[in-house]
């Protein structure tokens, strides 16, 4: 009896705790359902402060006490200099309620730079609420941890150029331009570089940040350690089979500093290169090929002697007669492989070669049309250009001898 008596007790502990946990899951459930809707209703308030121009109900929204310099609360001063109007909750990743009335929400939010983007953009943002459930407000809405926007950036001055929208510091001094050239002029400049040899590039936002780490937060780096070789970047997420729509090209403000107005210009043309092939084409191109054509474009008409460019890769091939035999391949594009510097010299020979024999307008059309979700693969470049590898990377060698006979004294 003592037996049974003991088991159905058991029994109905177990029961108990279950039931408690239950109700602690339903509980927690509900409270993460409430905050939710917290999230929701604030970004709600946040957009509709960006479409009236509303900064003091934005102010509402947030925990901030400081003032409109500082980075949250910057923010509405950046969007709506960027011709923003409106932000969309796309996907709440997850709500985690915390103690002393908080919760931290990691969300992924959408909005457009209606100069520029042709689509929406998605931001990953960490908010933290405070405030409890009864008077909610966002004490951030940024972590460490979440890549940069540019409407992040504090103390930015947004200009309207022919190319589309510069961001750059307010404060001329912080990054400027090279010499007596303004960084609109030195934009403009290179835009019309791609206009000569593309038929219509289209407006982009380009960014020039005012320091390495925000340049690399901006183009999603863990660390701004190594970001200090890459002299731009343009970053946008593209779906499979689908064109760029939100492109950004975003100016590593050390190394433009480092650079003449020419080589900031050759800086800008490869990038809004980049820009206008992601937006033409919906297909990935081979990165040697994609690099190339920007390298290509990029240098057009400038005043630099071919032996001087391509100096690095003459020597090498003065030291191994045979090489190179095959393209680079995309291993050979990252920072960190020895040979990142040479392998864009390669691409560009390459495509030069290829420009001198055929026409690169009439290869880019050609590959085009193939539709569907896959990259375009270097085989299908090479049937466009009616050759081989071995016999394009022949003449890359014949090339280079060319220019070395031909600046020797």
């Amino acid at each position: 009896m003592n037996r049974r008596r003991g088991a159905a007790g058991v029994v109905t502990l177990l029961i108990c705790t279950v039931m408690l946990m239950t109700v602690s899951a339903c509980a927690r459930d509900d409270e993460i359902t409430r905050w939710t809707g917290v999230v929701t209703r604030l970004l709600a308030a946040r957009s509709e402060a960006l479409a009236s121009g509303d900064e003091d109900r934005w102010r509402a929204t947030t925990a901030s006490s400081g003032s409109i310099d500082d980075r949250e609360l910057s923010a509405f001063a950046s969007l709506r200099a960027l011709g923003v109007t409106s932000l969309t909750l796309q996907r709440v990743i997850s709500i985690v309620p915390g103690s002393a009335g908080e919760a931290t929400a990691v969300l992924e939010i959408g909005y457009a730079v209606p100069a520029v983007d042709r689509g929406q953009r998605t931001a990953r943002r960490t908010v933290v609420l405070t405030g409890g459930l009864a008077t909610p407000v966002i004490r951030s809405w940024l972590a460490p941890s979440d890549p940069l926007e540019v409407f992040d950036l504090v103390g930015m001055a947004v200009t309207q150029t022919s190319a589309g929208l510069l961001v750059t510091p307010s404060d001329p001094k912080a990054v400027p331009a090279t010499g007596e050239v303004t960084w609109p002029d030195l934009l403009g400049s290179a835009l019309q570089r791609v206009a000569t040899a593309w038929s219509d590039p289209q407006s982009t936002l380009v960014v020039v940040p005012r320091n390495l780490a925000d340049f690399a937060r901006l183009v999603k780096r863990s660390t701004a350690v190594g970001a200090e070789t890459i002299a731009a970047v343009t970053e946008g997420a593209r779906s499979a089979g689908s064109v760029a729509l939100t492109d950004r090209l975003i100016m590593n403000p050390v190394v433009a500093q480092s650079l003449t107005a020419e080589g900031v210009k050759v800086v800008l043309a490869h990038e809004l290169t980049h820009v206008y092939l992601r937006r033409t084409s919906a297909q990935e191109l081979p990165t040697w090929f994609s690099e190339g054509l920007a390298e290509w474009t990029a240098y057009q008409d400038v005043p630099v002697p071919l032996a001087s460019r391509w100096a690095a890769a003459i020597e090498r091939q003065r030291t191994e007669p045979t090489w190179p035999q095959t393209l680079p391949n995309e291993a050979d594009f990252r920072t960190d492989s020895p040979e990142f510097a040479l392998s864009y010299v390669i691409a560009e020979l390459t495509v030069t070669e290829l420009a001198s024999r055929t026409s690169i307008h009439g290869m880019f059309d050609q590959l085009m049309p193939t539709g569907g979700t896959t990259a375009i693969t270097t085989e299908a470049v090479l049937a466009a250009a009616g050759t081989s590898e071995a016999a394009l990377m022949g003449r890359v060698r014949d090339r280079m001898l060319s220019v070395a006979r031909e600046s020797s004294p």
